[in-house]
């Protein structure tokens, strides 16, 4: 299994939109416990959620669904003995939307899931499990349609902690081993045969372990790649490098940003799948995202003082 030097929380990071969405990723927690047995008690696993924007604090239906999740996070861990955990945090109020919203979404979640499981203040709640029992040195970032396969999250922990991989920080920038790995994410099966149009722009779907052994071209020849957003990241590293950094609301694409900061490394080896958008207005909003937060990030690659290597 994974020794205590590797403590490791696994974090769903999700919006709890209905009571279905809430029961489904209570079931996905338990189900990534199950798929990684092989790593131990040291593999902690949290429900890393915030409630949809909203014209109101708190959000319509909001304290219900939290209650509801609560319910069934504590029912997990009296199944298993502890090890489960539902974290969440208020929302602010947004002068930009007039809407109460997460702070930085994600990006926010994770910073301050970082602070949490390295001892610091932090604005999560912990609304279910033993907060004090949240000391980790990595955190094993997944998104609500990722699914974690058997024995992933114990090869991804052992590369974290090999001594070649473990980051050096010089002036805010790892310079040397990674801050973040992230696997090679491929479409889940069930989404990739969903409907016509998914057949056609998805590709294969599912997990092909033997047929399928890829590198990265650009890692390969640079030593450096970027981040998928699903990953397992170094708690201390990602404060030491990126607390603070990037302007409040003003960043969409942070994995990219991570990944550069944080000398991501791209593990070929593990496979994971996700959800991929089954209708063309789905895939054409999230083209939108995605060309937006290249955008968002051009200052980053042009501007002087950001402290990254040219590559």
């Amino acid at each position: 299994g994974v020794p205590p030097e590797g403590r490791t929380v696994c974090a769903i990071s999700a919006l709890l939109t209905d009571d279905k969405d809430t029961d489904a990723l209570v079931k996905r927690l338990e189900d990534y416990r199950l798929a990684s047995r092989d790593c131990g008690s040291e593999l902690l696993m949290a429900l890393l959620c915030d409630l949809p924007d909203s014209k109101t604090f708190p959000a319509p239906g909001g304290p219900q669904r939290l209650e509801r999740a609560k319910r069934t996070v504590d029912a997990l861990n009296e199944r298993y003995g502890g090890g489960f955990f539902l974290l969440v945090r208020d929302a602010v109020h947004d002068s930009d939307t007039g809407l109460y919203t997460p702070r930085e979404r994600k990006r926010g979640a994770i910073e301050a899931l970082c602070r949490l499981v390295q001892g610091e203040s932090s604005e999560l709640k912990c609304l279910s499990g033993d907060r004090s029992a949240l000391r980790a040195r990595y955190i094993l970032c997944l998104d609500s349609d990722t699914r974690l396969v058997p024995g992933a999250a114990r090869q991804l922990i052992g590369a974290a902690m090999h001594p070649a991989n473990r980051p050096v920080v010089k002036n805010r920038v790892v310079v040397s081993g990674h801050g973040v790995i992230h696997p090679r994410m491929s479409v889940e099966l069930e989404s990739a045969t969903a409907t016509d149009f998914a057949r056609l722009y998805a590709g294969q779907g599912g997990t092909d372990p033997y047929g399928a052994p890829t590198g990265e071209l650009f890692s390969d020849l640079y030593g450096r790649g970027g981040f998928s957003g699903k990953g397992i990241v170094d708690a201390a590293a990602y404060l030491e490098c990126l607390e603070g950094r990037f302007p409040d609301g003003r960043i969409l694409s942070h994995d990219a940003l991570e990944g550069a900061y944080l000398r991501g490394s791209y593990m070929g080896d593990v496979e994971l799948t996700d959800r991929s958008p089954t209708n063309a207005a789905a895939w054409f909003r999230r083209l939108d995202r995605w060309t937006r937060g290249d955008w968002q990030n051009l200052p980053f690659m042009l501007g002087r003082g950001q402290g990254l290597a040219p590559i």
